[in-house]
């Protein structure tokens, strides 16, 4: 699940968190925090703090930030709040002046966590793809899947869904993610994605033509809410991973 890319000069490895992909959204006007862990292959060697740094460009424009670094290796890398674009990002994090891990394309807009039970899950996939009509618990059979919305077609929307997966501490993805990093809401993509989201951000793809919007979806049906705060297991791995990723706001159903 982890994004990981290693510098045959440095020997340094840098492990991103799983949801640190292609075509992710990071929140405008927030600090932008770029974070992971990094090792030497030889563990003897100690890593230099002020080696270490992330750069975030789009043509002429460039912001950087040097690494804070804990005895863990874990890091965090700082930069500078930028404004919403629609074109995207190119993302470096190097050590020595040597990229070692780069995610060619990311954007900066606004981000919103979908959170909740199936009232916000509620997505194509996992609740319409099979049986037919009358075996859908939804509406007492008084819809069809005609009735269904329109799935959401818009470039500039992209979205991560959490699996129904609480044995690892790290956020974890759906295999539509797994592949393909965050998806781009398409007839295709936006089967994956909560109806509820898909209207959210058509509304607001509507009011601000010039924001992308990012999707964290972590909702699972038919859990317990104790389950989804501090202390939960879902919270564990699903809320928890995101800590210090800023966002415009959360979603609850």
């Amino acid at each position: 699940n982890e994004e990981t890319a290693q510098s045959s000069n440095s020997q340094v490895s840098v492990t991103l968190p799983s949801y640190y992909m292609e075509n992710m959204v990071f929140q405008r006007n927030q600090p932008l925090v770029v974070k992971g862990t990094v090792k030497f292959a030889h563990a003897s060697k100690q890593i230099d703090a002020s080696k270490l740094s992330a750069t975030l460009a789009q043509g002429k424009m460039t912001a950087s930030a040097t690494a804070k670094i804990a005895k863990n290796g874990s890091f965090t890398c700082t930069l500078n709040a930028q404004k919403a674009s629609l074109k995207p990002y190119s993302l470096q994090v190097k050590y020595d002046g040597k990229v070692v891990t780069e995610l060619a394309k990311v954007y900066v807009g606004d981000v919103f966590v979908a959170a909740g039970q199936s009232n916000m899950e509620l997505n194509y996939t996992q609740y319409y793809s099979s049986g037919d009509d009358s075996n859908w618990n939804w509406g007492g059979g008084l819809i069809s899947r005609s009735d269904l919305p329109k799935l959401l077609t818009d470039a500039n929307v992209h979205f991560v869904v959490a699996d129904h997966n609480v044995d690892n501490t790290d956020f974890p993805l759906i295999d539509a993610n797994k592949t393909s990093g965050w998806l781009t809401a398409d007839s295709t993509n936006s089967q994956h994605l909560s109806y509820l989201a898909q209207q959210f951000a058509m509304q607001l793809r509507a009011k601000r033509t010039n924001i992308p919007i990012g999707i964290i979806q972590t909702s699972w049906g038919g859990t317990a809410i104790s389950r989804h705060v501090q202390g939960g297991d879902i919270y564990a791995n699903h809320i928890a991973p995101l800590t210090g990723f800023r966002v415009a706001g959360v979603l609850w159903y």
